[in-house]
């Protein structure tokens, strides 16, 4: 990513750093300042089993 110009980045990750993290911890504050600063621009979900012999469900 370039600091002074616009531009996107895409993360795949399984859905943990989606979802763990009580209200407040550390996780839920790092979601929370993304959404925030509108940083944020979609989440999706892939099916499971994308890739070879896995089952986690996936995201980008």
């Amino acid at each position: 990513m370039k600091t002074n110009e616009k531009s996107r980045i895409a993360v795949i990750t399984n859905g943990s750093p989606l979802f763990t993290g009580d209200a407040g911890s550390g996780e839920s504050n790092i979601r929370k300042w993304i959404i925030e600063n509108d940083y944020l621009e979609a989440i999706v979900g892939l099916p499971e089993q994308l890739f070879y012999n896995t089952g986690i469900k996936t995201h980008v």
